[in-house]
């Protein structure tokens, strides 16, 4: 079982030790010293960074992703399905650490399915791990439903698709 906070509860721990209404010294320094949280100091007079969804995030656990293994699951059945080489000229993602722009050599359905799920995270609803583990549980289940289809339908038929990890997998 995962008990993972969220984003926002998370924050709101912060809150509470940088304001003294309750102790939490096993929060990182990094984190309580970092700029964003004095920036957001700054102009809300809270040391909560602003929420995406002004009814906040869901009160059960962040771990995992519902949304990303969701668009796990699809974007693998499409690429079971349809021809997944075309892409679109020149694509960039952002780098390991954010701060720049490199060229993405991943599938352009795999895009789609990191941009639902970082969309999540960009919210303030997910922590990045559970975008990163969520996809491949969702492709575990996208590779199930063409399988099943070959297994149980009397028709020689195959499929063919590119794994997030970028192996090729044949049903």
């Amino acid at each position: 079982m995962h008990r993972r906070l969220r984003p926002e509860a998370f924050g709101g721990r912060v809150h509470a030790h940088l304001s003294g209404m309750r102790d939490y010294s096993v929060i990182d320094r990094e984190v309580l010293d970092s700029e964003a949280v004095k920036l957001s100091y700054e102009k809300h007079g809270s040391y909560l960074l602003p929420q995406a969804f002004p009814e906040g995030s869901p009160t059960h656990p962040s771990y995992r992703s519902g949304h990303a293994t969701v668009a796990g699951t699809c974007v693998t059945v499409l690429k079971a399905w349809f021809d997944e080489s075309w892409v679109l000229p020149d694509p960039v993602v952002a780098n390991a650490d954010g701060t720049a722009l490199v060229p993405y050599t991943g599938g352009e359905l795999d895009k789609v399915a990191a941009n639902i799920a970082t969309a999540r995270n960009m919210a303030g609803v997910h922590w990045r791990t559970d975008f990163t583990e969520s996809v491949l549980l969702g492709e575990a289940v996208g590779i199930g439903i063409p399988r099943e289809h070959v297994r149980v339908n009397h028709e020689d038929a195959s499929f063919g698709l590119t794994r997030f990890d970028g192996l090729r997998l044949t049903i």
